[in-house]
């Protein structure tokens, strides 16, 4: 038989002012059996797809206000089905993402920016991290699935923290979908969604007045 084409997107960060070599090792499972083919799609703000779906958060705003970010996203003509799957990316100064369908006037998921607490490596390794954390984001799933049907339309919201600058901060979403010709326009919502990406131990007050030291002191 054919096999797909695979593509890998590797995004590194080197904290050390040398060169470092790496290296990607990757292991893929495969079965012979039938599957239905689950179909990824990414939700988010086509106009930053340039930077790579990054955008910086002003601040300056006063201390536990807010920065704002949202989208909206049509369904395409032909795409009926259940959303299986959503994972929340969202870091810089990250509080909360959410998924809603402005069509059915419901809210999907909320997903919470999950950040370590004191003593997690997050936040004493060195050289330290650009951002601390967060060390999870909201990633909601369900075996009955999210009823979705074209021209439907998508909102997605990324509430970041605005009162200090978060550069190239991202809020999308990764959805997993299972074409469904059966779905009905705003069907019942499944009652078994779960967040399967909640950290056992995270700080509840994270502490986005944080001052990151950097590696070198900033040139005038």
């Amino acid at each position: 038989g054919t096999a797909p084409d695979w593509h890998l997107t590797a995004m590194v960060m080197n904290h050390y002012k040398r060169p470092k070599s790496f290296y990607v090792r990757t292991r893929v499972y495969y079965t012979t059996e039938k599957r239905t083919p689950v179909m990824p799609i990414v939700v988010g703000d086509c106009s930053h797809l340039a930077n790579g779906m990054a955008y910086d958060v002003p601040g300056g705003g006063r201390p536990g206000s807010n920065f704002v970010s949202s989208s909206d996203w049509t369904v395409p003509e032909g795409l009926n089905g259940r959303i299986l799957v959503g994972a929340s990316h969202h870091h810089g100064g990250a509080k909360y993402q959410t998924l809603a369908s402005r069509t059915c006037r419901r809210r999907i998921f909320k997903a919470r920016a999950y950040h370590a607490p004191a003593d997690h490596v997050y936040n004493t390794i060195r050289p330290i991290l650009h951002e601390p954390g967060p060390i999870g984001n909201g990633t909601f799933a369900t075996q009955e699935g999210v009823p979705i049907t074209e021209g439907e339309v998508l909102r997605r919201t990324a509430v970041h923290d605005n009162h200090n600058l978060h550069v190239a901060s991202m809020g999308f979403w990764a959805l997993w979908v299972v074409p469904d010709e059966s779905v009905e326009r705003c069907g019942p919502m499944p009652d078994d969604v779960v967040d399967i990406n909640r950290p056992p131990r995270f700080d509840r007050t994270p502490n986005h007045e944080l001052k990151v030291p950097q590696l070198a002191r900033p040139r005038t």
